[in-house]
């Protein structure tokens, strides 16, 4: 998914998976969206949705080619 740009990034589980170290798997998260979201910052919404939309008619090219 991430080849075909149909994802930004993976957020890699704990070891022994997010349903036995919740707290671990919330902070890489909350991290993760902290992270795209300050990608965003300074951006106004026409530039946000036409980024978005791009994005979108995006997916699937990379992997083509």
């Amino acid at each position: 998914m991430k080849e075909l740009a149909v994802i930004d990034r993976v957020v890699m589980e704990p070891i022994g998976g997010a349903h036995r170290r919740r707290e671990e798997t919330i902070s890489a998260l909350g991290n993760a969206i902290e992270d795209a979201l300050e990608g965003l910052r300074g951006q106004d919404g026409a530039t946000l949705r036409q980024n978005r939309r791009q994005k979108f008619l995006d997916m699937g090219q990379k992997g083509l080619g």
